[in-house]
């Protein structure tokens, strides 16, 4: 299971990068995620970030790769594409309040 809520942010990268380790991924693209409940602000802070010449938040900003068997099903190829847009920026990132109902299996 994904850990979740408040502080929870640097324990989920960290468990991102392992994931992506353990499937194979060569890069991991994004370098934060904002992950939160429905109704908590999650939205205000994307959009706070936005504003930064530096950040980088995906033009769909809940791409809900990780929690919807669908989208996951995509493939990595396709999530890494979504920040294709980034291009030099050093902060690169996406939200999905959907990383914190699911049980996730790798």
């Amino acid at each position: 299971m994904i850990p979740h809520g408040v502080g929870a942010l640097r324990l989920n990268l960290s468990w991102f990068r392992k994931q992506c380790k353990q499937v194979g991924v060569r890069r991991m693209k994004p370098n934060y995620m904002i992950i939160g409940a429905a109704k908590c602000a999650t939205t205000t802070i994307c959009n706070h970030l936005r504003q930064h010449p530096d950040v980088c938040l995906i033009a769909c900003k809940e791409p809900h790769f990780f929690s919807r068997d669908e989208v996951y099903a995509r493939g990595f190829d396709w999530y890494e594409s979504l920040y294709d847009e980034a291009g030099d920026k050093k902060m690169r990132g996406e939200g999905s309040n959907t990383y914190t109902m699911k049980n996730l299996k790798f």
